[in-house]
């Protein structure tokens, strides 16, 4: 006799999967083998039972599996029913009672109790099969509460593991905006360590112009001074020619000689006078020379310095936002620093320019009273007139030199005042861009966030019109897809999207859906690119 089995499985489907042939990769039966259907068994292999279908719904003939690994766990898909009753034989001992003179009534009491038996056993059998029917059907019972428990669970799995990924998302786009967050920080902070390399290449440039126009006024007043000088000497030169022709003729030989000895005596007074003025020019020049040196030292010290804190500031730039003040500090230091440096160099060049001007007018007073000496001491009114004029030039000179500096340090004043006064401006301006950007990255996401809902959301909203079945066969040919929210449905193209297996009305409602989210997508990509002009203009 053929042994029949039952389906016990209990699914959301209504009944297990019917292929057409022993492999895996055989053709799937359109319609499912019903629970509690009876089948009887073809043949076994690998698990899976070939069949004919005996008792309920589904394909006539086919192959299902046995058994399911789910969750770690093993669950029944049919189960095997006991074997129907035969009637017992009769007792070899009560089959022949023949012998003797009562053997008719002998062969009617043996067939009495023979059928007596009969009952007995039959009942018995019947018993039997009742109390196995109902053990099977317990066990039946237990199962299926055992499938609607794990199918519970895995439906919660399933809804924790949606939440998850909700969860996981909502994190990958907080990261994502840290990372914009952190690369606009950058992006600042490189803007302002540029705005402050060109201010102080600006000032530098600016310093450097203001020395070279210092020098070349000086050079021409010197120039013009010397030019002064020398149409004064060659007066003089002419006035003791003339005065001496005047003397000559005038004289006599007792003057001449007088005029012969103040001659010596004035050479003497004067060999011993550039004797002094040398000593002096060379205590100038040595005084110069360590003054040079003390100023280049300083300015060494002051570079290495410089260079070691710009360098730190370099490395302090590459962090986070929260370094920026203290890049704000060190960058007033350095700035400092390099103002001092020029103002330094500017003190320095002075200085060489003084006691270049300095040693002119030395050695032209020199040679002055070295002319002047031949004249006689009648021109000594003349000599302390030319030294108080030459002594009032230099203070002239002094005085305006003295203002231009002034003049110089009120500009640079009024220059760090405007680039202040810019500096503020601009960093309003990025706070109130950071602002906007931070808005419309909210709405951005915001709108993001609204169109990407779970696929079994959108088709619940169908539940009131459509039967339950159709909505969970529609869940699993999407998932079959691999589409498991709007957003993935959007990614399929239209000839894919044609192409999955679908009632025609829910592939109308999703194809309505999916225009729905790519509109919504479309604006936030819109909105995101709202912040990119300003940031342009404010870069500028």
């Amino acid at each position: 006799m053929a042994q029949l089995w039952k389906v016990v499985a209990v699914n959301p489907q209504g009944g297990i999967l019917v292929r057409t042939g022993l492999s895996l990769a055989a053709d799937k039966e359109t319609e499912r083998l019903a629970t509690d259907s009876v089948v009887e068994e073809v043949e076994i292999a690998d698990e899976r039972l070939h069949y004919k279908l005996i008792q309920g719904s589904g394909p006539t003939e086919g192959w299902v599996g046995i058994t399911l690994a789910s969750s770690g766990q093993v669950k029944e898909l049919v189960q095997r029913l006991p074997d129907s009753h035969v009637a017992a034989p009769v007792s070899p001992e009560m089959t022949c009672f023949m012998c003797g003179d009562n053997s008719q009534d002998y062969d009617a009491i043996a067939a009495e109790q023979a059928a007596a038996q009969e009952v007995a056993r039959n009942k018995a059998a019947d018993d039997k099969w009742v109390a196995e029917q109902v053990r099977s059907e317990a066990e039946e019972l237990d199962a299926r509460r055992m499938v609607l428990k794990r199918w519970v669970a895995e439906q919660d799995e399933e809804k924790n593991a949606e939440e998850e990924l909700v969860r996981v998302e909502a994190n990958r786009q907080a990261a994502e905006e840290a990372e914009k967050k952190v690369a606009d920080d950058k992006w600042w902070a490189e803007k302002k360590r540029l705005e402050v390399e060109q201010e102080a290449a600006e000032e530098a440039a600016w310093l450097e112009f203001e020395r070279s126009a210092a020098e070349t006024a000086a050079r021409e007043a010197a120039e013009q001074k010397t030019a002064l000088l020398l149409a004064e000497q060659k007066a003089a030169a002419d006035e003791t020619a003339r005065l001496q022709a005047v003397a000559e003729v005038a004289r006599n030989e007792a003057q001449r000689k007088a005029a012969e000895e103040a001659q010596q005596k004035v050479e003497r007074q004067a060999a011993q006078e550039a004797e002094r003025v040398q000593a002096e020019l060379i205590v100038l020049e040595e005084k110069e020379r360590r003054a040079s040196e003390e100023v280049e030292r300083q300015i060494a010290e002051e570079a290495v310095r410089v260079a070691i804190e710009r360098k730190a500031t370099e490395e302090k730039e590459k962090r986070a936002a929260e370094e920026l003040a203290r890049e704000e500090a060190h960058r007033q230091a350095v700035e400092e620093a390099e103002k001092k440096v020029a103002d330094d160099k500017w003190w320095a060049e002075k200085a060489r320019l003084e006691a270049e001007q300095a040693a002119a007018e030395e050695a032209a007073w020199l040679e002055f009273e070295r002319n002047a000496a031949e004249t006689a001491a009648r021109l000594e009114a003349e000599q302390t007139a030319a030294d108080e004029t030459a002594r009032l030039e230099a203070d002239a000179e002094a005085a305006r030199i003295e203002a231009q500096r002034k003049a110089a340090e009120e500009a640079t004043q009024k220059v760090e005042r405007q680039a202040a006064q810019e500096a503020e401006r601009c960093k309003a301006e990025r706070q109130v861009i950071e602002e906007k950007e931070r808005k419309t990255s909210e709405e951005a996401c915001a709108a993001k966030k609204k169109s990407v809902e779970p696929m079994h959301v959108v088709l619940g909203r169908f539940s009131h019109e459509l039967p339950a079945t159709l909505i969970e066969g529609a869940v699993a040919a999407l998932a079959d897809e691999g589409i498991t929210n709007t957003q993935q449905l959007c990614e399929v193209v239209e000839k894919d999207y044609d192409a999955i297996p679908l009632p025609a009305l829910i592939k109308s409602r999703l194809r309505k859906t999916r225009e729905e989210v790519q509109a919504q997508d479309t604006l936030a990509k819109q909105i995101l690119l709202v912040a990119t002009p300003q940031r342009t203009q404010i870069s500028t």
